[in-house]
């Protein structure tokens, strides 16, 4: 684990000194056992860590062997994400909210994503920004407010099916500019006992994958 820690603050140090560096060979780290084994670590305590995707299989009960299994997978390319299991969960407006249920195995790639991601964008956002970052959340944003002492407005927003509409396409055009290779893999939603070819999921720790091709189907995308 600390070899992953090591990495990952070199990772944030390059990132910080060439705001405009372009990464490669980050698909090797996430093919290492070490850096899966951090990722499930990571979600152990999230809240759905222990609810089951379309293959029934939870968090907990993965094995050292399934990790194992799992990361040759990834070095051979033959790594394929699950489709979601899609289920609602009830609105303040009465309406439904849609949730896609990652697979057990694909909660930790997406953590081990996450893991190598953050190093080379966190440098880059400016100190005002408290969304979605490490140690960060609406109470250190508060917390800043209050310390400056001076009259201002907060303004609470939220963008109505942010998920739905997302651009993937500018998505993945901001990320080629950081990352040299990405690898893209896209999976479908499960309506039992039907699969979909579309719908982001919302659950997992990464959110809003694309999943609008056919579940079968690996992309590859390689930038030179």
């Amino acid at each position: 684990m600390n070899n992953v820690e090591q990495e990952r603050a070199h990772l944030t140090k390059l990132a910080a000194a060439e705001p405009h560096k372009r990464f490669r060979r980050l698909y090797r780290l996430l093919c290492q056992r070490s850096w899966l084994e951090m990722a499930l670590d990571a979600i152990r305590t999230n809240k759905g860590f222990d609810t089951p995707g379309v293959d029934g299989v939870k968090g907990a009960d993965l094995t050292q062997e399934q990790l194992d299994r799992l990361a040759e997978k990834l070095r051979a390319g033959t790594y394929q994400p699950m489709p979601v299991r899609r289920v609602f969960i009830p609105k303040r407006n009465g309406k439904r909210r849609p949730l896609g249920l990652p697979s057990a195995e694909d909660k930790v790639v997406q953590s081990a994503i996450k893991l190598i991601l953050e190093p080379l964008y966190e440098p880059l956002f400016r100190a005002c920004s408290h969304g979605f970052r490490p140690r960060r959340s609406c109470h250190t944003a508060l917390q800043t407010i209050l310390l400056r002492g001076t009259p201002t407005w907060t303004i609470e927003g939220d963008l109505e099916r942010y998920f739905d509409t997302i651009d993937h396409g500018i998505l993945l055009t901001l990320l080629r500019k950081r990352i040299g290779h990405l690898e893209w893999y896209p999976a479908g939603v499960s309506h039992f006992p039907r699969v979909s070819k579309c719908g982001p999921p919302r659950t997992g720790p990464v959110h809003g994958g694309r999943t609008g091709r056919k579940p079968t189907q690996r992309n590859r995308l390689r930038t030179p």
